[in-house]
């Protein structure tokens, strides 16, 4: 009976060691993130480019924006198929001018990745509105202004965002990017541990029986 209660402990005590080690594990081993460029200054100290459509930094120097030199000599003008064929295939090897609405458009592909490819940085060159000329007395204006309002607050333009998105998902056109990272079920490399721990014990155990012998 001493010797089956004995076991049972043995056995109970190396697989709740075991359990606890890799619960353990999984609490204290984190992803580690790199930095994010966030200002014109990471920007300028990695030394990373920058693509722009052409008629785009027209537009911004048109408006009198004037940039720093050293982040100036990053900027790439390129053509609008160029733009889209490294932007929407997240190559990282460039940073890229983006408004907000096709920043949205842009996250939902990587939506699932921890972490994602880019985030919208702080850099803002100005904030530039979509504009329905029409006459400061006409009658359409309260109704378009009280239109426009609802749209947003009950949540119908991300609707419509998502709605597009998934089309676009569809029609070939973007993909959802996904985690491509493999997982391996546990085997006994992940015991190695407890086995050293109870290796040691016993030693010990050892030790401290043959000092008891030998003592007495």
């Amino acid at each position: 009976l001493d010797f089956f209660i004995f076991t049972t402990f043995f056995f109970y005590g190396f697989f709740l060691t075991a359990n606890y080690t890799s619960l353990l594990g999984s609490i204290l081993t984190v992803t580690s993130f790199r930095a994010q460029f966030n200002t014109m200054d990471d920007l300028i100290a990695a030394n990373l480019s920058v693509l722009i459509i052409d008629y785009e930094l027209e537009f911004l120097h048109s408006g009198g924006l004037a940039l720093p030199s050293n982040f100036s000599r990053l900027i790439q003008p390129v053509d609008v198929a160029t733009f889209i064929k490294y932007q929407y295939s997240f190559n990282t090897n460039y940073a890229y001018f983006v408004t907000e609405e096709k920043w949205h458009f842009l996250d939902l592909q990587q939506q699932y990745l921890k972490p994602g490819f880019f985030k919208f940085s702080n850099i803002c060159f100005g904030t530039f509105f979509l504009a329905f000329p029409m006459q400061r007395d006409s009658l359409f204006y309260r109704s378009l202004e009280y239109y426009t309002f609802r749209m947003h607050s009950s949540g119908l333009m991300d609707h419509y965002e998502r709605t597009a998105f998934d089309y676009a998902v569809h029609a070939g056109l973007v993909k959802r990017l996904a985690q491509s990272a493999e997982y391996t079920s546990a085997g006994m490399q992940h015991l190695v541990v407890v086995f050293l721990m109870l290796l040691t014990m016993y030693a010990v155990g050892l030790l401290v029986f043959l000092f008891e012998r030998l003592s007495h």
